[in-house]
């Protein structure tokens, strides 16, 4: 069985007015110069480096992320969306932006739609204010609340809210309001991003579970690590990428993942790239005449078999042992057979004869099992 081929699209925007504690993907300050500097460059990437695999119909999905790459005018984002060679042939394909409440005015998600955006990823945060006040967050509630609103009177009715949970001081009861406000705005996906801080790890797994608790209750699926979504809501990129499928990254800072498989599992190659982090050295090295790529690696069956573990323990289908052994040339029974015997009586995975899947409990050791695991291969 040969892993997805057809790839998914990544788009970094990489401007931010503040840092983000939680985030480190690569940022600069955004200003007119360098948006210029930066849609030049990303023209000239797609030109010269991208085109030929942006060309096939059958890409994906696309996804637009940061930084906060709302902070762009929107006839840059125009200019953007322009740039990139996606056929027409596909127009019911997912196209995600990500958006800031304090950017999400009407004109503005009025003209996402008319660019073809069909989902939008909300950095809403908290809708707690002493939340959004210790994150520095540039809105209020009540802006994730309008922003919400707004996207469906532009016919975006598919809303991605990003939530943060494991702040110091953050109780459950603030917690548990914020998730319950989003099941009443009725959000189709929501995300869970913990904030590095000082609380104690029993008050970050007492936040996952009841994430889980209150989620899971309302009908929403675990389907990745820290992604929930109404049934038949889940993004498809994030599905993609948990298939382990490949994906082209354009911009400062954007990794891809692109396969090139041999004729059996012991010939299974890949090759992962990640482009030049600063704006400035992205630039500088489009500008003369070089790829972007500021590092690439060659991947063998091994390294992709451990990889496909790491990605699949987070989803809600689990790890397919057939997949493993036939795409792969890794079977795992053989290779951690006492581990998997020792997790199942722990009630931390399931019992199947294909497939290693995480249990609730172990849902919530996802991190420690996955390093038990790994570490048996």
């Amino acid at each position: 069985m040969p892993p997805p081929a057809a790839p998914s699209l990544y788009v970094h925007v990489p401007f931010r007015r503040v840092p983000r504690p939680y985030d480190d993907a690569a940022y600069t300050y955004g200003s007119p110069e360098a948006y210029r500097q930066y849609l030049s460059a990303l023209r000239r990437e797609i030109d010269e480096h991208a085109a030929p695999r942006l060309a096939a119909p059958d890409i994906v999905s696309v996804h637009i992320g940061g930084g906060r790459p709302s902070l762009l005018p929107l006839d840059l984002v125009r200019q953007l969306v322009g740039a990139l060679p996606l056929p027409a042939t596909a127009p019911s394909r997912e196209v995600t932006m990500e958006v800031a409440p304090a950017d999400a005015t009407p004109d503005y998600l009025n003209g996402l739609a008319e660019l073809g955006v069909t989902r939008l990823s909300l950095a809403g945060r908290s809708f707690s204010p002493p939340v959004l006040r210790a994150l520095d967050a540039p809105h209020s509630a009540e802006a994730v609340a309008r922003s919400i609103d707004a996207a469906r009177a532009a016919g975006i009715d598919t809303v991605a809210l990003d939530l943060v949970f494991g702040l110091d001081g953050l109780s459950l009861g603030t917690w548990d309001a914020t998730l319950r406000r989003a099941l009443a705005l009725d959000i189709p996906h929501v995300s869970i991003v913990e904030v590095p801080s000082a609380a104690p790890e029993d008050t970050v797994a007492d936040h996952m579970e009841h994430a889980l608790s209150v989620l899971g209750a309302a009908g929403y699926d675990h389907y990745s690590l820290t992604h929930f979504a109404q049934p038949g809501r889940r993004s498809a990129h994030q599905e993609h990428y948990d298939r382990h499928g490949a994906f082209l990254g354009l911009g400062p800072g954007a990794a891809s993942f692109r396969w090139d498989d041999g004729p059996d599992a012991s010939s299974l190659r890949a090759r992962r790239w990640t482009n030049a982090g600063a704006l400035d050295a992205y630039v500088e090295r489009i500008q003369g005449g070089e790829s972007p790529a500021a590092s690439c690696d060659a991947l063998g069956a091994p390294d992709l078999a451990r990889e496909y573990v790491l990605i699949r323990l987070q989803t809600l289908e689990g790890l397919s042992l057939r997949i493993l052994r036939d795409r792969y040339d890794l079977d795992l029974r053989t290779a951690a057979g006492a581990l998997l015997d020792q997790l199942r009586d722990a009630n931390l995975i399931h019992e199947d004869p294909d497939l290693v899947r995480l249990t609730p409990r172990g849902r919530l050791l996802t991190d420690a099992l996955t390093r038990r695991l790994l570490s048996s291969l």
